[in-house]
């Protein structure tokens, strides 16, 4: 890649790191971004999460002080969520290019339409569900976490809700964990696969970073509707350009 994609990448992860700060999403615009820049589906897939998976660390690091009150449900789901995303990591490198693009859409727009509906997603996880029946739906969402990613903080916290957790503070602090668990196996088995673009991935961890301790102030005064619009607005086009891609072809 020249200099001015990378450029441009940089920006698409600041925004992103931005963004995931206050009301997620920053994965479908990274994403985008490294499509749109001519990477393999997978390779974007791959280098956009383990640019952004620091960022997450940082927010483990700030919600630090809610954990220990929140060790019973971390050790409740720490297993599903390290074993889903082993799975889903490993699927990713087994589905062929040609498949991942054809899936691409779908998933963008599952995770699109979870972001639209946050609000509504989080009224219907207010009841609680038998806890093996939750470990289950967690490890569906690390499956879905190691392959894709996009939106597994809202169906994390939609666990976390059906064990009875009611204090956002601490659920948040903890669905942090979660993720940074799902993400950081698909770290180690994407790192390791050969997939990912190092140069490129450590220019947009960096830019997301930044954009996570600076960028942050604009999008709160944008607010979190604001910064959610944005987020569906993106998927919704990134949906409609790789259908148009695919049928192109």
């Amino acid at each position: 890649m020249d200099l001015t994609q990378v450029g441009v990448l940089s920006l698409a992860a600041f925004a992103a790191g931005a963004i995931n700060g206050v009301a997620g999403g920053g994965t479908l615009i990274t994403f985008s971004a490294l499509l749109a820049a001519g990477l393999d589906p997978r390779q974007a897939n791959a280098t956009s999460t383990v640019a952004l998976w620091p960022g997450t660390l940082g927010a483990v690091v700030a919600g630090h002080a809610d954990l220990p009150a929140g060790r019973p449900l971390l050790l409740r789901l720490a297993l599903p969520c390290f074993v889903g995303g082993l799975i889903g990591s490993i699927l990713l490198l087994k589905t062929p290019s040609t498949w991942f693009e054809a899936f691409i859409p779908w998933l963008i727009l599952f995770a699109t339409v979870l972001f639209a509906f946050q609000q509504g997603v989080q009224h219907v996880s207010r009841r609680t569900m038998p806890g093996p029946l939750v470990a289950l739906f967690q490890l569906g969402v690390g499956i879905y976490g190691g392959y894709f990613g996009a939106a597994i903080g809202i169906l994390t916290l939609a666990a976390l809700s059906f064990l009875g957790e009611r204090h956002l503070p601490r659920a948040t602090a903890v669905k942090n964990v979660l993720v940074a668990l799902i993400n950081g196996v698909a770290v180690v088995v994407f790192g390791v696969s050969g997939l990912v673009q190092w140069q490129t991935a450590l220019a947009m961890t960096l830019a997301s970073i930044l954009g996570g301790y600076q960028g942050v102030r604009l999008a709160r005064r944008l607010g979190p509707r604001t910064n959610r619009a944005l987020v569906v607005g993106i998927g919704i086009a990134v949906v409609a350009w790789t259908l148009w891609r695919n049928l192109s072809r």
